[in-house]
């Protein structure tokens, strides 16, 4: 049930007398409905793909693991591969504001369809917003669309438990529109329920561990990036100590590029984030990237053929 009362105590309700009129989209900040873009040497993962092509069939898709696991990256490149329109909000903590998560809603949505959500538009700018009357005329709209889309939702975590978005989509997704196909993405667990939507089949998760590289994912990164067919050796290496964390490869993959010294590598972030005491470092290993790229340029300094080829290739894209 929605707790009309909690809302009322909640920044976003109540309109400021001569607060600015959200229909005239002048407090929408367009760069947090840009989809990320995808990096030229992305390596594929069809098998990530695939789960996400099976979320098409629910209305919600979840993918929590802490920062540096691709993400936002999967995603983005998901929405390249499939037929139906997608849109995307990067979330920040202002949009804890109903009013102002609901704004950023509709642009979104409305870059995909231009003419949507004209009702629910109507009803963010009235001087008083109720969550029931809300959450009934954007299904409503939403479901008017006809047609299937995705609407991706980054960085959900920054939204503080109190938020009443948690509440609007909750109560969404208890009865979702049709054409609705909601994806999430955050670094821990929404204040959603999941559990019932788990029990329903209504919901597909991907966690780290599944968002982990594989010994043969983590071949092909780097032979993106160095050209380097590497050795199973340096593979296990790898695994061992990155334990497929994305971000902590390709800085390894990177480092290793730019410097013939395996000893003179800095040393990269471990998994989790400092700035973010909430997520955890994931795993019992938290070796820094550094390591790894040790591991990749020994390999490198053992192939001398290989570390000319790969010189002459980024000098030739330098005179490029």
């Amino acid at each position: 049930m929605i707790d009309e009362t909690k809302l009322r105590d909640t920044p976003g309700h109540a309109r400021d007398e001569g607060a600015p009129d959200f229909a005239d989209g002048g407090l929408i900040q367009r760069a947090k409905l840009y989809r990320p873009p995808v990096p030229s040497d992305l390596v594929p993962r069809p098998r990530l793909l695939g789960r996400l092509d099976e979320g098409r069939s629910k209305p919600l898709i979840l993918i929590s693991a802490p920062p540096g696991y691709g993400k936002s990256v999967l995603v983005s490149n998901w929405l390249e591969s499939v037929e139906w329109p997608g849109v995307w909000f990067s979330l920040d903590a202002h949009d804890a504001h109903l009013r102002q998560f609901m704004a950023h809603l509709v642009a979104a949505v409305r870059t995909a369809f231009p003419r949507a959500c004209h009702e629910t538009l109507a009803l963010i700018g009235a001087s008083q917003l109720r969550l029931s009357s809300l959450v009934v005329t954007l299904s409503n709209d939403l479901d008017a669309i006809g047609q299937p889309f995705v609407l991706a939702l980054d960085d959900y975590h920054r939204l503080p438990a109190t938020s009443p978005v948690h509440e609007l989509l909750g109560a969404l997704l208890d009865h979702p529109p049709i054409p609705l196909h909601l994806v999430i993405l955050t670094r821990r667990d929404p204040p959603l329920a999941v559990a019932r939507l788990r029990a329903m089949e209504q919901v597909i998760d991907l966690r780290a561990q599944d968002l982990r590289f594989s010994k043969d994912e983590a071949r092909s990164l780097f032979e993106e990036t160095l050209g380097l067919t590497v050795g199973e050796k340096t593979l296990v290496g790898l695994d061992r100590e990155q334990e497929g964390w994305a971000a902590g490869l390709r800085l390894a993959s990177l480092a290793a590029r730019r410097s013939e010294d395996p000893e003179a590598f800095p040393e990269a972030p471990e998994r989790g984030h400092p700035a973010d005491p909430g997520v955890p470092a994931t795993g019992s290993h938290r070796a820094p990237a550094g390591r790894a790229a040790r591991l990749v340029a020994e390999e490198r300094r053992s192939r001398p053929h290989l570390r000319a080829a790969v010189r002459g290739g980024l000098r030739r894209r330098r005179r490029g």
